[in-house]
């Protein structure tokens, strides 16, 4: 049986149809999704370029004031004059020795801390047992502390000595144990 030529050209044209529909939906959907995750990641990347180049400008700028601070610093004078750990833990040393001596006070005992790196400075700590009375503990800490390069008295513990027989203090003479920190350069960028 022979379709009529109409329905013949309306078959031809819906099998052609359909099979462009097909390869439509095989082929060009698939681009088209691809094309649009495509675009979506090069928005994605750019706009992470955009951040990205943004914080190396942000870096440059914090790079640049520290720069400004250290230089502001070491030109200030406040820093220990050694860059070496063990030069500035002699400089630190001989520093307090003279304070107490000239103080009137009495070094019972003291060591060198582990030097500390913090940014970019070396944080030195001198661990010390001094025996003093009020004036000169007095003294001290206002020989330590009012000087240049800068020296900070952390962890401060006095302690006065109590006569047993009559349960008074003696003011005369305290024990103290103190942490002095000075602070020196990483780098050698003073001289």
């Amino acid at each position: 049986m022979r379709l009529p030529a109409t329905l013949r050209r309306i078959a031809a044209w819906s099998i052609l149809l359909a099979l462009i529909a097909i390869v439509y939906t095989q082929i060009a959907v698939p681009v088209v999704q691809e094309y649009r995750t495509l675009a979506a990641d090069i928005d994605t990347k750019q706009r992470l370029a955009t951040k990205l180049n943004q914080a190396i400008v942000d870096n440059d700028k914090l790079a640049r004031n520290a720069e400004q601070d250290i230089a502001r610093i070491n030109g200030f004078g406040g820093l220990l004059n050694a860059v070496e750990g063990g030069q500035a833990d002699t400089e630190i040393r001989e520093y307090f020795v003279e304070a107490v001596r000239a103080s009137g006070g009495k070094i019972q005992s003291s060591q060198n801390l582990l030097v500390e790196t913090e940014e970019v400075f070396h944080r030195h700590t001198l661990r010390a047992n001094i025996s003093a009375d009020i004036d000169q503990l007095a003294g001290l800490l206002h020989r330590l502390e009012s000087r240049q390069p800068f020296l900070f008295v952390e962890r401060l513990q006095i302690h006065s000595q109590q006569n047993a027989a009559t349960s008074e203090h003696q003011n005369s003479v305290l024990r103290i144990q103190l942490n002095l920190v000075g602070y020196s350069n990483q780098h050698d960028d003073r001289r």
